[in-house]
């Protein structure tokens, strides 16, 4: 069976491709776990509550960090749509888009060693569900 290769992803934010300037994004998906045991239950019963969830990405930007450390800090605090998907193709059921809302709490952090790549990371937590899209 072939495997699925992360080559050319894709990743918007605020409408804007940024997958050129990244080098892994994980949005993680859940919803909370609430324990619904009452006496006399024989185990743990669980039910689902409301969804959680984050968007986290490494970056490496372009060598003029106005046009992605800038534009992220001009995002602070609000929360703006953003899409993956797990290649820069048409939307098909093999290649659905991931689409959601996060709020951009972090900027890109600044530090790094001497003679090193400049790869921060960020963590944002999403606003909404997450809709699969599979029409092209």
């Amino acid at each position: 069976m072939a495997k699925q290769k992360l080559l050319t992803t894709l990743v918007t934010v605020n409408a804007v491709s940024l997958a050129d300037q990244i080098t892994s994004a994980v949005l993680t998906y859940n919803y909370e776990d609430l324990d619904a045991t009452a006496f006399g239950d024989a185990a743990r019963r669980h039910e689902g509550g409301l969804t959680t969830g984050s968007l986290a990405i490494t970056w490496k930007p372009n060598d003029d960090l106005t046009t992605t450390a800038n534009a992220i800090f001009a995002l602070l605090n609000t929360v703006v749509a953003c899409t993956v998907q797990a290649e820069n193709a048409a939307i098909a059921a093999g290649n659905p888009e991931m689409q959601f809302n996060c709020l951009i709490s972090e900027s890109l952090p600044f530090g790094g060693g001497v003679g090193s790549l400049y790869e921060p990371s960020t963590t944002w937590p999403l606003d909404t569900i997450v809709t699969m899209d599979v029409t092209p």
